[in-house]
């Protein structure tokens, strides 16, 4: 993958975190470095490559000004959308099941979207064997069968979301 690609993804992700009001500073600086590293440039790439990882006063419109430069349609992101994302992100990331499944629950809920549904399920159980000595589910499958259902996720949204720069 192109540094451009690994820029751009790691914009989007930083997107989707801002979306769900989770820390993204970080992401987002580290995806435009990637960016101009493998040839993108712009005003706001630059601009975000050096804001310093805690200035969040700043963060969306230097992002969403990035993502323009490097042709991504980033208003078309729903909330469902930054949530699949963001947790494809945290289990690529190791994310402890426990912490992944409880994430999950807060963002999603029981009305969010199907596919993180297991996640949040598996919260309940978690809870369920904590709390009442029911079975320990196994969090470590449902972590992989997630992983592995979501792995095209960001590449399938931003497949569809780039525009001409």
């Amino acid at each position: 993958m192109l540094s451009t690609d690994a820029g751009v993804r790691a914009l989007v992700t930083a997107h989707a975190l801002r979306l769900l009001g989770q820390e993204a500073a970080p992401t987002a600086v580290d995806g435009a470095v990637r960016a101009l590293s493998g040839g993108a440039d712009g005003s706001a790439l630059r601009e975000l490559a050096g804001l310093p990882a805690s200035d969040d006063a700043e963060l969306d419109k230097v992002l969403h000004g990035a993502l323009d430069e490097v042709g991504v349609d980033w208003e078309g992101m729903s909330r469902d959308d930054a949530v699949i994302i963001t947790l494809h992100r945290f289990t690529e990331q190791g994310t402890p099941a426990r912490l992944l499944a409880d994430l999950a629950h807060a963002l999603v809920g029981h009305a969010g979207p199907e596919i993180a549904q297991r996640l949040v399920a598996l919260s309940d159980e978690l809870d369920d064997a904590r709390d009442d000595g029911a079975p320990e589910p196994d969090s470590e499958a449902v972590v992989d069968e997630f992983l592995h259902e979501t792995a095209g996720v960001l590449d399938e949204w931003l497949a569809s979301h780039r525009i001409a720069v």
